[in-house]
């Protein structure tokens, strides 16, 4: 009797994981496996082996460079095979060649007649692209079942869809141009969750338009009230800078404020964490060790610049970012607020530039943690910073508290570093939530 659902769960899927509190760890299969059996869901499947991909396989979507660097990063097993979501680890080559190469197993299963379904709780990575990993997926399963379904089968018509929160950028940007490709993902809105792509207006591209469909959704669609808890009929002259509140000149709501400024966030969010510089700044001296990691478009650190200005510092905001493009619009959003004499700017990594920093100065008044919203980085960063904000007596702030890896992040470092955490839930950034930690 031919299997309706074919279950793919082993050693060599289950190795697929991250170490180091990673929020993609290698207990999400034994999590899922325990609740199957529990439901007794394990009884209506046909348990299927997991294999891994051979290098051919995994060359039918990925290049040549790509599959390359993941062999050599799993040979080393450390160090990201991104910008700093996806660690490398011993191994890490198997185990992601086990999550196509079950893909493959399962498709060609299915192709046989030996079952209508495949299901593998380790699997769908769908932010790798052709040559490069990302967003904790090292090689793409789902561009090689495509790419099989076409050289093996001579199916080269595909419909793909999507409905996991996050939009799958590394399918959609694989086949944009492909008008043979007919994809459709519903998903979180990307200008609040990562990848951040994946907007309504993205139909493919030349013979291909009209083939892809995203479908974004706002943060908990479903009916529930707005959490996030911004005021647009203020006071501008109550935001520390004028530049602040010129960017809500067109916006009465969160909608408007997204497609004029890209931010969620605005007042009353921006005198939280400009008051809490103030608060962080000893009134017994005027040179102060601000750092800020990500510079949300350069107005996060405007509020910063503003804080040093108004007490007479004579110190500058430290910034980093990665992005030297994020970084060039901070400039001149800075330098249109008059604070240029108070920034600092640099494109870097954070963890490098922390790691740096804090060899150079005896303390730090505030650190504003904000260049990666990944559990393992904040986590990273807040280690990095603690020595100095505690020499200080200073304070971390933090953004997007209320979900994902910043939330846990916080539940983390109460447990191990103490100190004292008030928490802002509703605070107007995407998703929301600001937080304050200072040592005891």
């Amino acid at each position: 009797m031919k299997s309706e659902v074919l279950l793919f769960v082993g050693e060599a899927l289950g190795s697929y994981g991250f170490p180091d509190g990673h929020p993609f760890s290698v207990a999400r299969q034994g999590a899922f496996w325990k609740e199957a059996q529990k439901q007794d869901l394990d009884k209506q499947v046909t348990l299927a082996v997991p294999r891994r991909a051979s290098r051919e396989e995994l060359l039918r979507f990925h290049d040549e460079k790509h599959v390359s660097w993941v062999e050599t990063r799993s040979r080393i097993g450390s160090g990201y095979l991104d910008y700093g979501d996806t660690p490398a680890f011993p191994g890490v080559l198997e185990a992601a060649s086990a999550v196509t190469g079950s893909a493959l197993e399962g498709l060609h299963r299915v192709m046989a007649g030996e079952a209508r379904r495949t299901f593998q709780p380790i699997g769908g990575m769908h932010h790798a692209r052709r040559g490069r990993s990302a967003g904790f997926c090292v090689f793409n399963d789902l561009g090689a079942v495509i790419e099989t379904l076409r050289a093996q089968f001579g199916i080269r018509r595909v419909a793909y869809v999507d409905i996991d929160v996050h939009h799958g950028d590394g399918v959609f940007y694989s086949y944009e141009s492909d008008p043979d490709l007919v994809f459709a993902d519903i998903h979180e809105d990307g200008r609040f969750l990562y990848p951040g792509t994946g907007f309504p207006e993205e139909t493919g591209t030349g013979e291909a338009e009209g083939t892809k469909l995203n479908i974004p959704m706002a943060p908990d669609a479903g009916g529930r009230d707005d959490p996030h808890c911004r005021i647009f009929d203020y006071n501008s002259a109550l935001l520390p800078n004028p530049v602040l509140a010129e960017s809500d000149r067109n916006s009465g709501d969160m909608e408007s404020a997204i497609r004029h400024t890209g931010r969620t966030v605005g007042y009353p969010a921006w005198n939280l964490l400009y008051y809490s510089v103030l608060c962080s700044l000893p009134p017994s001296r005027k040179e102060f060790v601000v750092v800020e990691t990500g510079t949300n478009l350069g107005f996060s650190t405007i509020v910063l610049a503003q804080a040093l200005k108004d007490v007479g510092a004579r110190s500058r905001v430290l910034t980093v970012d990665l992005d030297p493009a994020a970084v060039a619009v901070a400039r001149e959003n800075v330098e249109r607020a008059g604070l240029s004499g108070y920034v600092e700017f640099h494109v870097q990594d954070s963890l490098e530039y922390l790691s740096l920093l804090v060899r150079q100065v005896p303390y730090i008044d505030l650190a504003f943690l904000d260049a990666n919203h990944n559990y393992a980085h904040v986590k990273a960063e807040f280690s990095i910073v603690f020595p100095r904000v505690v020499a200080g007596k200073g304070k971390v702030y933090f953004d997007n508290t209320s979900s994902g890896g910043v939330g846990r992040a916080l539940q983390f470092i109460r447990r191990a570093y103490g100190g004292s955490m008030l928490e802002f839930r509703n605070c107007s950034w995407g998703p929301p939530g600001n937080a304050i930690w200072q040592p005891d």
